[in-house]
């Protein structure tokens, strides 16, 4: 929330106090007092700061200093002084749909969530009139998911659903929010009504499924939208449709029923997208950029695709396979990610000075996304196992970081494990865990890694006890019930490897998950449906250290 402070901004904040003459004592004093309230909230001299900005709106509403005095007031926990500021604001900035959200914050954090439903469902209002192409609720959700706790955000949003008779628009964001809380019945009941009164929102058929999904049931989903999709003429629903083939990762059936769909809307600027994704997972980076160019001349969101393809990059270690699918195009997006596989080929070069120059070159242009970058650099040395480089990047972003980010410790670990240096990595890992005993994530990291090295029953059995404290205060992360499934795996115990591997793969389709999931199937003797799993996942990733494990461990049935 803090703003850097610039001349213009400093001469804008002059005149707005009516600074003209520079020879009338109060107008100087009210700059004065501005300018050594701005320096001491720089300083973060909170106090000082606040003392000096009240004197400045004591008798004028300035809407940057009132802003200043709401980031002291929320940050001490001073709801109600906080409130009063925004209503100072709003005064002469009624619609202000950025100040409106965090009046609809404090009211939460003060619990009076009908004055918090009403603020949110004006913001809804005036966000659809501005956007008229976008769902004000939606919005709604993306701005305050994190902000307000999901139970205290579900009773708000019960309100605003009432408000609004429960419509097509409002109603999916329930469900969503109920999804949230897993509520997964009363999400499908909402999901099931709505869908009938509005028949062709692919939105509304993508959340069914991933309902679905949730309950260990994606084809129950995955058959709906299918039928859905065979009586609509919408194009939207049809992809919806081989999205969720993808999802449950049938590759090669989304690639052929969107191949259909090219004979049949040829100009779809959408259709070309998901054949540039498809193709491009598929490694034929030729055809890729061909429908990806169709897409560009088409105006479709291309950027969109872009990033989907890097997602998948990123899992499958092959950014820099980008380089020859991007179009040619001078957009910021594009080339942050055209930078990217740059870095990425130069890694697998070893051409570490240009691998580290490109990282410097991006940073440099683009610092609002310094943090995306770092992680960006880390996954792609891990990823080569450059331990020695991933380890001193990794530390020098967990000093910058005042040590706050499990993410950098994560690395450090995973460095130190590369290494063969187990001692520092359980080392590195214990000392988070010391300062944050209950962090799922940092439990699941730990316990996976001593599960990982474990050589006896009795280091399993340490291993087992940090993944189930972490499944118990994360109940519904499917990372740690990978892991929890995979300890129970290694445990021949593969009725409760079941029970979390499988809802783990119905949420992620990460390659340890996948790997982990067909190896379960093997173990139950389901060799069909392994081995046609398998075929997508060497399809897909042939030379992926999952894929070459999988290969290793059960040669008999997967060769």
């Amino acid at each position: 929330m803090i703003k850097q402070m610039t001349l213009g901004l400093v001469v804008g904040l002059f005149i707005s106090m009516g600074s003209a003459s520079a020879n009338e004592p109060k107008q100087d004093n009210l700059m004065l007092n501005f300018l050594l309230g701005e320096l001491a909230f720089q300083r973060n001299d909170l106090e000082t700061a606040e003392n000096y900005l009240a004197k400045v709106t004591e008798d004028n509403n300035i809407a940057y200093v009132l802003r200043q005095q709401f980031n002291i007031a929320y940050v001490n926990g001073d709801y109600l002084k906080a409130l009063s500021l925004l209503n100072k604001i709003l005064e002469d900035e009624p619609d202000n749909i950025e100040v409106l959200l965090f009046e609809a914050i404090i009211y939460a954090h003060l619990n009076d969530n009908g004055k918090a439903a009403a603020v949110m469902n004006r913001v809804a209002m005036l966000y659809t009139q501005d956007q008229p192409d976008d769902n004000g609720f939606h919005f709604l959700y993306r701005e305050l998911k994190g902000a307000i706790a999901p139970a205290q955000f579900l009773t708000i949003y019960r309100q605003i659903a009432k408000m609004n008779d429960y419509s097509p628009d409002v109603t999916p964001l329930l469900a969503s929010l109920l999804v949230d809380n897993g509520l997964y019945d009363e999400a499908l009941m909402y999901l099931t009504g709505v869908i009938e009164s509005d028949p062709n929102s692919a939105v509304n058929y993508a959340l069914l499924m991933y309902v679905y999904a949730l309950l260990n049931e994606p084809q129950k989903g995955l058959a709906i939208v299918k039928a859905a999709a065979e009586k609509s003429d919408n194009v939207d629903l049809k992809l919806e449709y081989a999205q969720g083939l993808i999802n449950q990762f049938d590759y090669s059936g989304a690639l052929q029923y969107t191949k259909g769909l090219e004979a049949r809307y040829p100009n779809n600027a959408r259709v070309q997208g998901q054949l540039a994704f498809l193709y491009f997972a598929y490694q034929d980076s030729e055809a890729a950029r061909n429908h990806l160019d169709k897409m560009v001349q088409l105006k479709g969101d291309y950027v969109d695709v872009i990033y989907k393809m890097a997602d998948f990059a990123r899992s499958a270690g092959r950014i820099g396979d980008l380089y020859d699918v991007l179009p040619n195009v001078n957009v910021i997006d594009v080339q942050v990610v055209r930078l990217l596989s740059e870095a990425d080929m130069a890694l697998k070069k070893k051409s570490y000075a240009t691998f580290l120059a490109i990282f410097d070159e991006l940073r440099t242009k683009f610092p609002d996304r310094a943090e995306y970058l770092y992680n960006q650099q880390l996954e792609m040395l891990e990823a080569s196992f450059d331990y020695q480089l991933l380890l001193p990047y990794a530390e020098i972003l967990d000093v910058v970081t005042n040590y706050e980010v499990f993410t950098y410790s994560y690395y450090k670990a995973i460095a130190y494990e590369g290494m063969q240096k187990p001692a520092q990595m359980q080392a590195v890992l214990k000392a988070w865990l010391n300062k944050y005993p209950d962090d799922p994530l940092a439990l699941n990291g730990y316990g996976y890694m001593l599960l990982e090295n474990a050589k006896t029953a009795a280091q399993e059995k340490k291993a087992m006890g940090y993944l189930q404290k972490a499944i118990a205060l994360a109940p519904d992360e499917p990372a740690i019930m990978d892991s929890l499934g995979w300890a129970y795996f290694k445990a021949k115990d593969y009725v409760k490897a079941r029970q979390y591997i499988v809802p783990a793969f119905h949420r992620l389709k990460e390659p340890d998950v996948i790997s982990h999931y067909i190896a379960l199937l093997i173990e139950e003797q389901s060799i069909d449906q392994a081995r046609a799993l398998f075929e997508q996942l060497q399809a897909l990733l042939p030379t992926h250290p999952e894929t070459l494990a999988l290969l290793k461990q059960y040669p008999e049935v997967l060769q």
